[in-house]
């Protein structure tokens, strides 16, 4: 008899310290939890503060740029060597490394990429021919598909796609008949694939921009860009933009990969291009005669420009070190002839 209530003593001590030891167990995994989520929070709160500090000081880095705009120009004749530069972050496409927010800040023109909604059709193929669409018939699809999308009715462009089209899709949704708003919605019109999109081109800055000590001085720019072009394209995202210019690309504003609208250019020259934008801004297409040859002038004549009255101002923000995808990093819009923030 005492053997059984010895017996029965340990097995309610065993079951007693397993349920202890359960509750323990369920304790240190909540208090780890709250505290993981606490420090979540803490960071998303950081990198806020921390974002809206780096799109203040681009805007504020155009306002001094337009402030000091007569002496920028003149700056070859008021910096007689490169101890004394005037320290300006102008409009490019290269962004400027913010050190005391730890961010990469771009300040460039939205005419660095074309107004999608007023794209004529010869761009539309030479762009879709950049991002790899080689055959003229899909390039024409494609480009009707986004006119039948577009559009006020419901009347189909050749090899077009109207309600008929995306009410058969899993899910189906309509087709917007109107202009677009965000450029993401291409990735719903007909032909327009994610990696036709975005590209699948390893287009990596060699090295990140320097900051300079002093934070009233400009960054160093980044090295050159370098790629291989073996099946590689770019997206349609380097090249437009619901903000963009109708005719020509702003020079300085382009991405990079835009140069590949000029035919034949190698990434030599591409890489030239940036290293002189990244210096000095170009203020002349002729400054970039001794880079291409004459044919590939003519066509940089024919997409691009350098743009003096811009409409809208691009602000973009990403980490300092994140790699350099257009999916990581935050931009705003800032209506230069209202004074507004599009808060994009």
């Amino acid at each position: 008899m005492m053997r059984n209530q010895r017996g029965f003593a340990l097995l309610a001590v065993f079951w007693l310290v397993l349920l202890l030891s359960i509750l323990a167990l369920g304790y240190a995994s909540s208090t780890r939890l709250r505290a993981q989520a606490a420090l979540n929070q803490v960071q998303i709160v950081q990198r806020y503060y921390d974002d809206s500090a780096a799109f203040a000081r681009g805007y504020q880095a155009y306002t001094t740029y337009l402030a000091n705009r007569p002496l920028f120009v003149r700056r070859q004749l008021e910096e007689p060597s490169p101890a004394q530069r005037l320290g300006l972050w102008y409009p490019r496409f290269e962004p400027y490394l913010a050190s005391m927010v730890s961010a990469r800040v771009q300040i460039r023109y939205a005419s660095g990429r074309f107004d999608v909604n007023k794209l004529k059709a010869a761009t539309w193929n030479a762009i879709l021919t950049c991002c790899g669409v080689e055959r003229e018939s899909e390039r024409s699809a494609i480009i009707n598909s986004v006119l039948d999308w577009c559009d006020s009715d419901n009347a189909h462009h050749a090899q077009g796609a109207e309600n008929d089209y995306y009410h058969h899709l899993k899910p189906e949704y309509n087709c917007k008949n109107a202009p677009i708003e965000v450029l993401e919605e291409l990735l719903l019109v007909k032909g327009i694939t994610a990696e036709l999109y975005y590209g699948n081109l390893n287009w990596q800055p060699v090295a990140e921009p320097v900051a300079a000590d002093d934070e009233d001085e400009a960054a160093s720019p980044p090295q050159p860009y370098h790629f291989n072009r073996d099946e590689q394209h770019p997206g349609l995202i380097h090249f437009l933009s619901v903000y963009g210019a109708e005719a020509k690309l702003d020079i300085n504003s382009a991405a990079p990969q835009a140069l590949l609208l000029i035919e034949d250019i190698t990434a030599e020259q591409i890489a030239a291009i940036v290293a002189r934008r990244s210096q000095e801004a170009i203020t002349k297409l002729a400054d970039l005669s001794e880079i291409l040859d004459t044919d590939q002038f003519v066509l940089l004549k024919r997409y691009f420009t350098v743009i003096s009255a811009p409409r809208y101002l691009v602000v973009a923000v990403s980490a300092a070190g994140a790699k350099n995808s257009p999916l990581l990093w935050q931009q705003r819009v800032f209506d230069l002839n209202e004074k507004q923030d599009k808060n994009l």
